[in-house]
């Protein structure tokens, strides 16, 4: 699939006219621009995705404000659409990094649970006391980010901060949460 330089002008017109207000703009913007962020998902990653189309739009969506009209409209699309498949798969490495294949392990225990609900529930609520002792901004930083695996670029836009004091709000959190869990 092919997509002209004169489509790319026609989409920063919409574009520009969506910043305007023209939701009908917006919309057809949208439907014109999704076969073109498909078209970058499968060169990127070599396959269909269409939750990284969705999450693609999706940042499209939070950054729109951001476009400079007088500027190119598809290489300011395929850099966020990019960049958006860059933070999928950081966060799926993140994920695949903690999880463990029980059937390598041993069995240590002549029970099948090892630890009792009630350590677990003990655990959870000491978490959440330590969290609730947080300050407000450490506590909404630590949630965002390790908690509903948001990337900092995401949090920092809900939070109205920037990436830099995000890092260091969480980092000054997950030092704090040790400090109270009883951590080195």
């Amino acid at each position: 699939m092919t997509f002209s330089a004169d489509q790319g002008a026609a989409w920063g017109r919409l574009m520009a006219a969506a910043q305007a207000g023209d939701s009908a703009a917006y919309r057809q913007l949208l439907t014109e621009i999704l076969p073109f962020v498909r078209a970058i998902i499968v060169r990127q990653i070599g396959r269909t995705d269409e939750d990284a189309a969705q999450e693609a739009l999706l940042s499209l969506h939070l950054v729109r404000h951001t476009y400079d009209p007088d500027r190119p409209f598809k290489p300011w699309l395929a850099a966020i659409v990019r960049h958006r498949l860059l933070d999928g798969l950081r966060r799926q490495t993140r994920r695949a990094k903690n999880e463990i294949t029980v059937d390598d392990f041993d069995v240590t225990a002549d029970r099948l649970t090892a630890n009792s609900d009630q350590e677990a529930v003990d655990e959870v609520q000491a978490l959440r006391h330590a969290l609730d002792q947080l300050p407000e901004a450490q506590r909404q930083a630590i949630l965002l980010v390790r908690l509903q695996d948001k990337s900092l670029a995401e949090a920092a836009v809900e939070l109205g901060t920037n990436v830099g004091a995000l890092k260091v709000s969480v980092h000054r959190a997950l030092k704090r949460l040790k400090s109270l869990l009883g951590g080195e």
